[in-house]
């Protein structure tokens, strides 16, 4: 049986003739609506460039301006920017607590300066002795002088009350003074042979008698009296012969009553 033969459309050579010519699209309108080119190009206006403004014109450029070393110096040394207030803080607190320990142990512990100060300095002297030379010798105790109390010091002016200052009554003059161990005696004269005895101490008070003048070969003597009391004052001692008792008698230690000797 016979078959008919298809041509091979992809085989190589194939022949193209038998294929229709393509379609004219020049016959068919240009497509419209939204989207198309042709819908933007009838909706834009046209722009009017006049009323654009004008291109700007670039400046020309700077001239190089010189600037110092020293400024530049100045602006690379400028100081920094504060620290926070926080860290402000913390460092016044590190010294402030740096500056008292500082002060509490100055205190504390002086310096080799402060303790050289505080030592006593050697006095300077204006002459330097020689090592030969002999030592002055020290100065002589300036010479001990009892003073006698008021009651006990002879010829005094009569002031108060004798009774209680052992002295003269008003009116007449010390004439003999002596003292004993526990008693001061006195022979006031107020003129002529008027003769006043004062005699006692401090603690029991001073008899005020009148005394009577006498001689004998022992020398003058004063004898007062006294409710039976007599006393008898010679040059050498104090005689005193209480009433109903026997005499008892005290030297003297200071005064004048040598003066009643016979040969005084």
């Amino acid at each position: 049986m016979s078959t008919s033969e298809t041509p091979d459309t992809n085989a190589e050579g194939a022949d193209l003739a038998n294929f229709p010519p393509p379609h004219d699209l020049s016959a068919f309108p240009p497509p419209t609506g939204p989207g198309t080119a042709a819908a933007a190009d009838a909706s834009a206006p046209t722009p009017n460039l006049s009323e654009l403004p004008p291109p700007a014109v670039p400046a020309p450029p700077a001239s190089p301006v010189y600037v110092p070393t020293a400024a530049i110096a100045s602006e690379s040394e400028a100081p920094r920017p504060p620290k926070s207030r926080k860290g402000i803080i913390i460092a016044a607190i590190a010294v402030l607590t740096i500056a008292i320990a500082g002060g509490a142990t100055a205190l504390l512990w002086p310096s080799a300066d402060d303790t050289a100060a505080t030592q006593a300095a050697p006095v300077e002297t204006s002459e330097t002795p020689s090592p030969d030379a002999a030592p002055e010798p020290a100065p002589a105790p300036a010479p001990q002088v009892d003073v006698p109390k008021p009651a006990e010091t002879g010829h005094h002016k009569p002031t108060g009350d004798p009774h209680t200052t052992g002295l003269c009554p008003t009116g007449s003059e010390e004439q003999y003074f002596g003292t004993t161990t526990d008693f001061t005696v006195r022979i006031c004269n107020s003129g002529g042979y008027s003769y006043t005895y004062v005699g006692g101490n401090q603690e029991l008070g001073y008899q005020v008698l009148p005394a009577e003048i006498g001689a004998s070969t022992s020398g003058t003597s004063f004898v007062a009296n006294n409710d039976g009391t007599k006393y008898a004052v010679l040059f050498d001692r104090l005689i005193v012969t209480p009433a109903g008792e026997g005499p008892w008698d005290q030297v003297w230690h200071t005064g004048n009553m040598t003066e009643l000797h016979p040969g005084g």
